[in-house]
């Protein structure tokens, strides 16, 4: 059996001043014997009073006091056991296990439950003005000699978010999130990414190998209004996005919006080459867009934009084609000009 205090003072390193550090517990040391293997235990309990750190951002994040627990064991050449880790500190928590396997290469399996009631803390850390609290448990098998990984994550977010004026009213109230990820000899795979709020769902997949990189991706927002003032309506972006080695980068999208629909489809060509467009578009009634669009608009409108452009978008040359019928775009001059059927074809380039 063993016993230990230890109280360090003063410590320093560059960017990092712990005031006071300490680390008490104890275990059990016990050698191989013809009928036992050998084993050893450690229970300690720790805690840092006091941090300073010169980067602000990470010490608003982490806070000036952190404590936990530690529970470890090893028996024989088994696994190292990492039965419990936790941390305390100012708005975070966690609480981890893991299983270290050497016996064939290096493998570690575990479990982190982290809870953060309060991510402004974090919002200079990661250069956004967040907001909210989140729940989020991490199981995952990796073998970090060989950059193999089997990750699942789940989560709920309360009241996030992420300081982007158009998504936070989407992510309002409850959320839940999911992942799950590996990559293995054959290439790395998004199983699947499913993000759902009473506003906003979104369900994604990938799988990136040497050889292809193929994307799925299903966004429905339930009514636009919530982040778009002045258009009422549901919507959905869904849509691929394909690519083998050595050859372009095809995209394929459809947009379903209040009134309207588009489709996008859009070829970029390796080694940063020529984007090649085209999109249709097709609203029958533009006055619920008025708002956005900041005028009195009405009619329909049914368009096509094909052409090509630098992978920048510095040069390009489009070409637009459409037809309209009723259209007004409040300007009274103008308006009686464009009311009826009409047509529009133009080309810019740049």
């Amino acid at each position: 059996t063993w016993t230990g205090d230890f109280e360090i003072d003063g410590l320093t390193r560059p960017g990092l001043t712990i005031p006071t550090l300490t680390l008490s517990g104890g275990g059990v040391i016990e050698q191989e014997t013809e009928t036992a293997p050998g084993r050893f235990t450690g229970d300690l309990t720790y805690a840092a009073t006091g941090i300073e750190l010169s980067d602000d951002a990470l010490a608003e994040a982490l806070g000036a006091d952190l404590s936990g627990d530690i529970v470890f064991a090893r028996e024989g050449d088994g696994p190292f056991r990492l039965s419990e880790l936790t941390l305390d500190g100012p708005g975070i928590e966690m609480d981890a296990e893991a299983v270290v396997r050497l016996a064939e290469g290096v493998a570690v399996e575990s479990t982190i439950d982290l809870t953060a009631s309060d991510l402004a803390r974090f919002g200079r850390l990661a250069g956004r003005d967040l907001g909210g609290a989140a729940d989020v448990s991490v199981v995952s098998t990796i073998r970090p000699l060989d950059g193999i990984f089997d990750v699942t994550v789940t989560g709920e977010t309360r009241a996030l978010a992420l300081g982007i004026d158009q998504l936070d009213p989407l992510l309002a109230g409850t959320g839940e999130i999911g992942l799950r990820a590996t990559r293995d000899e054959d290439g790395t795979r998004v199983e699947a990414l499913d993000v759902a709020t009473d506003e906003l769902t979104l369900s994604a997949s990938a799988d990136l190998t040497s050889e292809t990189t193929n994307a799925v991706f299903d966004l429905e927002i339930a009514d636009l209004g919530v982040a778009i003032e002045g258009l009422e309506g549901s919507a959905r972006l869904s849509g691929s996005a394909d690519q083998a080695v050595g050859e372009a980068l095809v995209v394929d999208a459809d947009l379903v919006l209040p009134n309207g629909d588009a489709t996008l489809m859009a070829t970029v060509a390796p080694d940063d080459g020529p984007v090649e467009i085209d999109v249709m578009a097709e609203v029958a009634d533009l006055a619920p867009y008025s708002g956005v669009a900041g005028r009195d608009l009405d009619g329909s409108v049914d368009l096509s934009l094909t052409g090509m452009a630098a992978s920048d978008f510095g040069t390009f040359d489009l070409t637009l084609i459409g037809e309209t019928q009723g259209l007004a775009v409040g300007i009274d001059q103008l308006d009686p000009l464009v009311d009826g059927d009409g047509s529009v074809q133009a080309r810019v380039v740049r």
